[in-house]
């Protein structure tokens, strides 16, 4: 038995990661104070638009690696890391000739997008080729690797869409900045992927090919569900409340670090889970699940309660008074974040049940759809964000529904629902102190550090005093029966397997 370090491995995705959602909000708040309130409604939809497709084009392949990674001799890995980007490719090509055509109608619209629109067109195209990238180097049982490409491709991508609007140029710089550092990362891939799949002929095999796209399809229509659901509000506020636009597309942003923890447990944890699954162990894909939403659940808690209550005198700080109709939208939204303990669909995935994942996410695009629109109409950009809110809630509960059928176990047994009760409990009431006492400070910024240190304090004492971090669930070490079937892991380690 060998001790699996879940927490330290799970924080180097989380760290990597988070600097890539860091960019984007570092992004927003940074282009927000460059641009005029038309540019940066511009620039936001742009964003919107490249997001979209990316997240569309890549039809959720590359979550697909975890899958096969493991099931696959370790010669036939850098096939399938080829396969993985060839399919990715040709996504590449269709989704940048819809995005090429979407100017034209955008224009029509009164969206001053038209000379953006090619080069978000290269960017999307040199970009789904790489977005294997991270999965391939996890898989590969090297976190520490994915954190430092995220990571470091995140700052590269920050600077090359801020540095030419700071210089002085205007945003179609910033769009030409994306699309050259989609080229950087395109040659970074070449370089550093085959330095850490195992030998063996990159060989595409028909037969392997049609085998992942059969898993992939599911996955498909999750992840183009999954990409309508992040972006169905913002279009609905585009068509119901355009006025707010830029306010709503700041307010929407997710904080960085909070939601990442537990799609980092989910990362760490996947070729684990499919192994247990694999090998009719649902007890231990249980435990692994049960550990990991444990420990995440005792930071999501109280930092989203904290940023709920910190939320107005930091928009205040930051940002230009037009802006504070974004304060409630954002709390509402921060509100989402609560949920975020575990990458759920994760389980589903692998699992083999990629079918269940659409059908979550089919369900969530329609309660979305259902309440956000006539919210939006009657409410404007608050009740865009309450829409939202409010379809995560049943589509939750059917979520943990079908992973409880999965592991077959009850939905009062697959998640931690006391200790996660006592954490939320603690934060709540210590956020019911900290905003007391900044009632008595007369500016913004004392009011701000008052709510924080005590909010912190308070909290903290709490979870102390009712010992909210202790008998946390075991991490199952590894046994031989994963390390036989994952194999060797780079070129350094693989041997010939004996005779």
């Amino acid at each position: 038995m060998k001790k699996f370090e879940l927490v330290r491995r799970a924080l180097y995705i989380a760290v990597g990661q988070s600097f890539v959602k860091t960019v984007e909000f570092v992004a927003a708040i940074v282009l927000i104070r460059l641009l005029s309130p038309e540019d940066w409604s511009t620039v936001a939809l742009a964003l919107t638009i490249y997001h979209s497709a990316t997240g569309l084009g890549g039809l959720n392949i590359q979550d697909g690696i975890y899958y096969f990674y493991a099931r696959v001799d370790a010669h036939k890995r850098r096939a399938l890391a080829v396969q993985t980007m060839g399919l990715l490719s040709a996504s590449g090509v269709l989704v940048a000739a819809i995005v090429l055509g979407v100017g034209p109608w955008l224009e029509s619209r009164g969206h001053a997008i038209g000379a953006l629109i090619p080069w978000l067109s290269l960017a999307v195209l040199l970009d789904l080729p790489t977005s294997c990238a991270s999965q391939l180097l996890v898989a590969a049982e090297r976190p520490k690797w994915a954190s430092i490409f995220d990571t470091s491709m995140a700052a590269i991508k920050l600077g090359a869409m801020t540095v030419p609007l700071a210089l002085g140029y205007d945003v179609v710089a910033s769009a030409q900045g994306l699309a050259a550092y989609a080229v950087l990362r395109l040659g970074v891939c070449a370089v550093l992927l085959p330095r850490v799949l195992p030998p063996g002929r990159a060989r595409i095999e028909l037969g392997f090919v049609k085998a992942q796209l059969v898993y992939t399809a599911p996955l498909s229509l999750s992840i183009a569900t999954s990409v309508l659901n992040r972006y169905i509000d913002k279009w609905i506020v585009a068509g119901l409340a355009p006025d707010g636009f830029g306010a709503h597309a700041f307010a929407a942003q997710e904080v960085p670090f909070v939601p990442l923890l537990g799609f980092a447990m989910g990362t760490v944890l996947a070729t684990r889970f499919a192994h247990a699954f694999r090998t009719g162990r649902r007890d231990r894909a249980l435990s692994y699940w049960l550990a990991a939403t444990s420990r995440v659940s005792l930071i999501v808690g109280p930092v989203t309660i904290g940023l709920i209550l910190c939320a107005p005198e930091a928009v205040a700080l930051l940002f230009e008074p037009s802006y504070s109709i974004a304060v409630l939208p954002f709390q509402i939204y921060s509100l989402i974040l609560l949920h975020r303990v575990m990458a759920y669909g994760m389980i589903l995935t692998t699992a083999g049940k990629t079918r269940l994942l659409w059908v979550t996410s089919l369900v969530m695009l329609g309660l979305n759809t259902l309440f956000s629109v006539p919210l939006t109409y009657f409410f404007g950009i608050a009740g865009a964000a309450l829409g939202t809110m409010l379809a995560y809630v049943p589509n939750l509960v059917f979520f943990l529904h079908c992973i409880a059928r999965v592991m077959q176990t009850s939905l009062a047994a697959v998640f931690p629902w006391r200790r996660y009760g006592r954490i939320l409990g603690a934060a709540l009431a210590s956020a019911g102190l900290a905003f007391w006492a900044a009632g008595f400070a007369a500016s913004t910024d004392a009011r701000l550090a008052i709510k924080a240190s005590v909010f912190a304090l308070c909290y903290l004492l709490l979870a102390r005093l009712f010992a909210l971090g202790r008998d946390l669930p075991s991490v199952p070490s590894d046994d031989a029966s994963f390390a036989g079937e994952l194999g060797p892991v780079n070129t350094t380690e693989a041997k010939p397997a004996a005779a």
